[in-house]
C-alpha cells in the first residue's frame, strides 16, 4: 500500500514523506499488531465507532463543525415534530 501511495499519503503536510523501505514497512507492520493485540476486528470496529461518536457529541455540546449541523438538524425535527 505504501508503494502504491507514496508520496501522494503526504499532500497536507509540509513534512518530506520519508522513503519507503522494507525497514519502515516492517516497522510499521510490527506497530498496528501490537495496537491490535488479540481484539477481534469487530472489536476495534466498535472501538472506533465509540470514539467517533464521543467525538460527534463533543462538538454537538460545543456548537461547532458537525456538531453545529447536528444540532441544526435536531432543530429541524423537533419543530417538525
Amino acid at each position: 500500500m505504501l508503494d502504491h501511495f507514496n508520496p501522494s499519503l503526504f499532500p497536507w503536510s509540509h513534512l518530506e514523506p520519508p522513503p519507503v523501505t522494507e525497514e519502515l514497512v516492517d516497522q510499521m507492520a510490527r506497530g498496528c499488531e501490537e495496537q491490535v493485540g488479540r481484539r477481534t476486528l469487530r472489536e476495534m470496529e466498535r472501538t472506533r465507532d465509540e470514539a467517533l461518536v464521543a467525538i460527534l457529541k463533543a462538538l454537538q455540546e460545543r456548537d461547532i463543525g458537525a456538531g453545529r449541523t447536528m444540532n441544526e438538524r435536531q432543530a429541524v425535527i423537533s419543530k417538525a415534530s
